[in-house]
């Protein structure tokens, strides 16, 4: 499940949402969790457990779920505070498919609540295959996501206001957030603090967003950024 752009034409990632600017699914790239710390647990489970399938659903506009795309896992690392980063090898998005169309197992799944849920075998193989009947529609999808960026620039001078990023992502960015992971005994910091406020434990900029952020947008480090009240 993810949070879509209630202004996109197509259910892309909510680029402009206000003080939580989302950074995946991040179709650019094809990638889940480089850039951001939502859905630890799930990046876990699918390393963890050879997961093939990630399947993305979320609600748009009209207020109805919907099915959008999925990700054939290829790839997956070890990420800092204990996570896992996870690349597909290929990846499909399509004309949104309505929960209401569906029946049964396939139509529970696409109504999860929030998070996410595992399917059976036999249930990814018909999702997969209905996705596969659909036109590819990624190439939208990634244009759409240029477009909001863009109307992110022009209003408030960045793409990412909340990261203070003035573009987008693409693979040149990926080395710089991979690191090495922190001990496996480290644990998570909290993804979110009391009114969205967080200091970094490295050069002490304090900044405002929803959701923990892997990178300080002011020094660049990673993994220094906690819960602004932890600091007093």
């Amino acid at each position: 499940m993810y949070l879509s752009d209630p202004i996109a034409r197509y259910p892309v990632r909510a680029v402009t949402k206000p003080r939580d600017n989302k950074s995946d699914p991040n179709l650019e790239t094809g990638t889940y969790g480089v850039f951001s710390t939502c859905q630890i647990k799930m990046r876990k489970s699918v390393a963890t457990k050879g997961v093939p399938y990630v399947f993305f659903v979320t609600t748009h506009r009209a207020g109805e779920r919907v099915l959008a795309g999925y990700y054939r896992v290829g790839w997956y690392a070890p990420g800092p505070d204990s996570d896992y980063v996870l690349a597909a090898s290929s990846w499909r998005f399509v004309e949104p498919v309505a929960a209401s169309s569906l029946r049964g197992a396939l139509r529970e799944a696409v109504l999860v609540r929030r998070g996410y849920v595992g399917l059976e075998p036999e249930q990814a193989d018909q999702m997969r295959k209905l996705l596969d009947g659909r036109d590819d529609w990624t190439g939208r999808y990634v244009e759409e996501i240029h477009r909001l960026e863009s109307l992110s620039v022009r209003y408030t001078g960045y793409s990412y206001p909340t990261w203070m990023r003035a573009s987008g992502w693409g693979w040149s960015d990926v080395a710089t957030y991979l690191a090495h992971p922190a001990p496996a005994d480290a644990g998570s910091p909290p993804n979110t603090a009391p009114g969205g406020r967080w200091v970094c434990s490295a050069c002490g900029a304090r900044s405002i967003s929803e959701a923990r952020l892997k990178r300080c947008g002011v020094c660049g480090a990673l993994s220094t950024l906690r819960p602004e009240n932890e600091e007093k």
